[in-house]
Parts: structure tokens; C-alpha cells; sequence
């Protein structure tokens, strides 16, 4: 799938996107750099699981995008 969008020029944003499937992403030329950074050391089964999780069996504590930022701290990823 392909996405063109605001959202994936985010790393945290990429991230979700990632973790929804998305493989191809446009962004705009500033954030390349950015976003190619965390997406070399992420783990996409791994996000795949957790977005998976928090669309399925949501547990009503904090924000989608909390548990994204402890998910990339967890995994060092660089956002």
C-alpha cells in the first residue's frame, strides 16, 4: 500500500503508518532524512503487533500516539 500524505513526514506518524501496513510513504524532501532514520531500525512485525493491539483491544489508558512515542523509546528507535 501507498500513502501520500502530511502524516508520514512525522516518524511517529510514519511509524503508525507502518504499523497499518503502509510500505511505500510520500513525504516531503525535509523529512526524508528523519523518517528513513527510524524506519531503518524499526522492526515492522513489531509495530504491526502494537498498532494491531491498540485498534483491537483498546485498554482506554493514555493516547494512541503515547503508546507509539513508549513504543519507539522502548525499541531506541530515533524520533
Amino acid at each position: 500500500m501507498t500513502l501520500c500524505g502530511e502524516l508520514a513526514s512525522q516518524p511517529l506518524g510514519a511509524l503508525a503508518l507502518v504499523g497499518l501496513g503502509y510500505r511505500s510513504l510520500s513525504l516531503v524532501p525535509s523529512s526524508i532524512g528523519p523518517v528513513k532514520a527510524m524506519l531503518l531500525e524499526t522492526d515492522a512485525a513489531k509495530a504491526e503487533a502494537l498498532v494491531t493491539a491498540l485498534i483491537t483491544k483498546p485498554d482506554g489508558s493514555g493516547s494512541v500516539r503515547e503508546k507509539l512515542a513508549a513504543f519507539a523509546s522502548a525499541e531506541g528507535l530515533p524520533i
